[in-house]
C-alpha cells in the first residue's frame, strides 16, 4: 500500500473488501505516489481473491494489466514497455545488438534523444514506434 496514492487508498480497501467477501475479481485504476524524477504511474490491475477448500480465504493476488506514465518522460516509458514484453536490459542487447550499457543510460534518462537506428530497433524489438517513447532523436 506504501506505493498507492494517499487519494486511492482508501478505495482499494474498499475493492479488496468487495472482491473477497464476493470472492470474485474486481477491477481497479489506481495512482501511484511519486517515483524517481517526480514521476508516478497510473496502473490498471485485478484484484483476484484466492481460497483454501473450504472456502476461507487463503490470499489475495494484484494483477497488473496495464502501466502508463501520467508524463512523457521517455526513460519511464522505455521501463514500462520493457516490462509489458518482459525484456530485461540484457534481452534487449542481445535482439538488438545495442550495448547493456547503452541501454541502461537510456532507462536511467542518461540518455534523452538516441539516435534515430538505436530509437527504431529498441521500439520495433518492444512492438511500438519510437515516437511512442521519444518525441525527437539524432
Amino acid at each position: 500500500m506504501s506505493l498507492i496514492h494517499e487519494d486511492d487508498r482508501r478505495r482499494v480497501v474498499e475493492v479488496i473488501r468487495r472482491a473477497v467477501l464476493g470472492s470474485r475479481p474486481e477491477n481497479l485504476n489506481i495512482r501511484t505516489k511519486w517515483l524517481v524524477n517526480e514521476e508516478s504511474l497510473e496502473v490498471t490491475l485485478t484484484l483476484a481473491p484466492f481460497y483454501h477448500s473450504d472456502n476461507t480465504l487463503n490470499q489475495y493476488a494484484f494483477i497488473v494489466t496495464d502501466l502508463r506514465s501520467s508524463q512523457g518522460d521517455p526513460a519511464v516509458k522505455l521501463k514500462i514497455m520493457m516490462a509489458r514484453c518482459n525484456l530485461s536490459a540484457l534481452d534487449l542487447s542481445e535482439s538488438t545488438g545495442i550495448s547493456v550499457q547503452t541501454i541502461s543510460k537510456l532507462r536511467n534518462g542518461r540518455i534523452q534523444k538516441p539516435q534515430r537506428l538505436t530509437a527504431e530497433l529498441l521500439a520495433t524489438e518492444l512492438g511500438v514506434k519510437p515516437q511512442d517513447i521519444w518525441a525527437c532523436t539524432r
